[in-house]
């Protein structure tokens, strides 16, 4: 049992690291045209290193194609111990594809931090520090698709709350649909 433990383990961390990796991206590929003078801006592409240097493109893409690898490489050792049936590697790319969609899942915890402080910081005054400067650059972003669409009523703007409302919506709608396409596979 100690052995499984410590796979699980080496495993969870793998899976936070990557995660972690995963929204930097998003930050990236939102942000990409903030100058370094951001501070916060300048610590995602420190973190990032090389990968902040890629096309928007495939940084999109990179995530589903490290979890389909990573997905590839660990199943002989999972299937060994006897977690998960051997599968033909046709199989295992699509489960890979699959489980990289659903760790794609995870940005909705961060897209609606974010719009949540967006909206915190527009109506109480925060103080002047880099970070409220680096939310509000990326929410701005992130609420481009709604700028159109009359959200405004008064003094308020419903706008964050109906991002996170539709992101929250389809996040739960994904993860049910992964769910089932995971399971047929």
């Amino acid at each position: 049992m100690l052995g499984r433990m410590v796979l699980f383990s080496v495993l969870s961390f793998g899976v936070a690291l990557g995660v972690f990796y995963l929204w930097l991206l998003l930050l990236s590929c939102l942000n990409a045209q903030v100058p370094n003078a951001d501070p916060v801006q300048r610590l995602v592409r420190v973190w990032l290193g090389r990968l902040e240097r890629l096309p928007v493109a495939i940084k999109l893409l990179l995530p589903l194609a490290v979890t389909a690898l990573a997905w590839c490489l660990i199943h002989p050792l999972l299937a060994r111990l006897d977690l998960v049936p051997a599968n033909a590697l046709g199989r295992l790319l699509a489960q890979g594809a699959v489980i990289g969609l659903a760790a794609c899942l995870t940005l909705k915890f961060l897209i609606v931090a974010l719009l949540l402080l967006y909206l915190i910081n527009s109506y109480v005054y925060l103080g002047e520090f880099p970070l409220w400067n680096f939310v509000d650059a990326t929410t701005r972003r992130l609420l481009q698709p709604l700028q159109k669409v009359p959200l405004r009523v008064w003094k308020i703007d419903f706008a964050p709350v109906l991002s996170m409302v539709l992101v929250l919506l389809a996040a739960e709608y994904a993860q049910r649909g992964l769910a089932q396409l995971y399971q047929r596979l």
